[in-house]
């Protein structure tokens, strides 16, 4: 962006433009973590009798779930659970 466009834009279109250089950053870093677990999982299968999954290698921070879809998901499939669970022994 030149001074020029700086000094024309109006704030709305300055916070678009950060907000979608932010998100260009996040994605550039987000991408490197994943080719780096992807090189160490490749690396090591030779040395495995079965190769590793990259995802159960390392799981990464926005892979994860949060715990709300967790309990969500337990809700669910109570009647699933329940069925599974031998009841408790007072």
């Amino acid at each position: 962006m030149t001074e020029r466009e700086f000094w024309k834009c109006t704030p709305r279109y300055w916070k678009l433009k950060l907000d979608g250089l932010r998100a260009s950053q996040i994605q550039q870093y987000r991408n490197q973590w994943e080719m780096t677990r992807w090189a160490v999982a490749t690396s090591m299968a030779p040395h495995l009798k079965k190769p590793i999954d990259p995802r159960k290698l390392l799981t990464l921070p926005w892979e994860q779930k949060s715990s709300a879809e967790i309990v969500a998901t337990v809700r669910k499939y109570a009647d699933i659970f329940a069925k599974l669970t031998p009841p408790a022994e007072a």
